[in-house]
């Protein structure tokens, strides 16, 4: 299925929620990174901050055209918050707020942020993020997410349109990937999660509300944002690629799950697939793990991006 997408002239990523900070590494042309070394003397030192979640926002860009959309809230919504004040990022802008899934380090914010946006924002989510669900610890026990329902919101801070289905946005040039086929042997979705449906407490695994975003630039290619990549992040480039009509992605963005206890033979299995898609640009966050992301800066040194809290990507 080919999705009818216009082509933005350029975009900007700003990472505003994401595990990592670090305010002494240099930018580039591409990739703005606020902090003590970008300090003139006289001026307040950017105070950012991390937490383990995952924020960003989208603009793009079309002629005299301009839209902000938003992937996640983080886990708190105030470092989202924060963040966006120090980059310079008016959170009014935004336009949609998309959720890549219901767990708590990306909708957690949800209420924070609400009352930045300063009207009602529509917020696109799959209907399973509204599930209430456990996890299986080791010891056999189960933790219970927090709760995230519909109810729990005003419709004055915002408004849930709920699709398992891609959907279009700002003005078609850019669209959410609902429900991502699950093709790839190797990637087996998150095995220790329980839900409850029709009063039962039954295995969760695939993680069907797990959804990304995409949109082309004009003359470059796809840019693909994954929330916590859950479908595997093979299968969801492979995914957009589909919905985009092209074979390679320009850039890869976002949480791609390989953190431990990912078995090895996933990460390699992951890594050798996304090394054959050759992405210009590839930039895991939040949830793939420091030794799987150490991994993909050696193996794909002239691609790899370092994301940061607080950082811009001009593309």
């Amino acid at each position: 299925m080919k999705l009818n997408m216009e082509y933005a002239d350029r975009a900007e990523v700003i990472i505003l929620s994401d595990n990592h900070c670090e305010q002494v590494i240099l930018g580039s042309d591409m990739v703005k990174r606020p902090g003590a070394l970008t300090a003139k003397p006289g001026e307040t030192e950017v105070e950012l901050k991390a937490e383990h979640g995952f924020s960003c926002a989208v603009r793009l860009f079309k002629g005299d055209e301009r839209h902000s959309i938003m992937l996640d809230v983080g886990r708190s919504g105030s470092v989202a918050v924060e963040n966006a004040s120090w980059v310079g990022f008016d959170l009014k802008e935004i336009e949609t707020l998309v959720l890549s899934h219901g767990h708590w380090d990306h909708v957690g914010g949800i209420s924070k942020l609400a009352k930045e946006f300063n009207k009602p924002v529509k917020v696109v989510v799959h209907p399973d993020a509204f599930l209430t669900r456990y996890v299986t610890q080791a010891d056999g026990g189960k933790l219970r997410f927090p709760d995230f329902r519909p109810d729990l919101f005003s419709e004055k801070e915002v408004i849930f349109e709920t699709h398992k289905n891609p959907v279009l946005l700002a003005n078609n040039l850019i669209a959410t990937t609902g429900e991502i086929p699950r093709v790839t042997e190797y990637e087996k979705g998150f095995p220790p999660q329980l839900a409850v449906r029709h009063n039962k407490l039954v295995p969760d695994i695939q993680v069907w509300d797990d959804q990304s975003i995409v949109f082309i630039l004009k003359d470059k290619g796809p840019v693909i944002i994954s929330g916590c990549g859950h479908s595997g992040i093979v299968n969801t480039v492979r995914y957009c690629l589909e919905l985009t009509g092209f074979t390679k992605p320009l850039a890869v963005i976002g949480g791609f799950h390989l953190c431990w206890p990912t078995p090895e033979t996933v990460v390699r299995a992951t890594l050798d697939d996304l090394k054959e898609y050759s992405p210009n640009y590839i930039v895991p966050c939040h949830c793939t793990g420091w030794e799987t992301t150490c991994k993909i800066a050696r193996e794909m040194p002239e691609s790899f991006i370092l994301s940061t809290v607080g950082c811009t990507i001009s593309l």
